[in-house]
């Protein structure tokens, strides 16, 4: 049995479950969630995740407070309120990545923006 997975130079352990359900809501901010799937980084390490849109931020917290979620894309301070119970059930949370906190935006070279027409 394989419990390894080879990513790059790395042997990281395999994913804890398959498959995975993460949320994502209808913003430029979760732009790196699906990039990262259209690129097969998720598959790059062994992850089998489905992104489902979700249509409000209270929809994704009482969805991960329900265990209907695996992962999910919230604003940074849902992490908080969540953990102590502010606004619904308490669950305890933990997040290990930050996408961004109020600043968001899709960049690109000169070069670029004009062979798409946006330049």
């Amino acid at each position: 049995m394989n419990t390894t997975t080879k990513a790059s130079s790395h042997v990281l352990p395999l994913p804890e479950k398959k498959p995975a359900f993460a949320s994502a809501m209808r913003a430029s901010l979760t732009a790196p969630l699906i990039v990262a799937r259209e690129l097969g980084f998720y598959d790059k390490y062994g992850l089998d995740v489905g992104l489902e849109r979700q249509s409000t931020w209270a929809n994704v917290r009482d969805k991960i407070a329900a265990n209907y979620l695996d992962a999910a894309h919230m604003l940074v301070p849902m992490v908080l309120t969540s953990t102590l119970g502010l606004g619904g059930i308490r669950t305890p949370l933990l997040t290990g990545l930050a996408l961004s906190s109020n600043g968001d935006a899709i960049t690109m070279t000169n070069e670029l923006a004009s062979q798409i027409g946006g330049g």
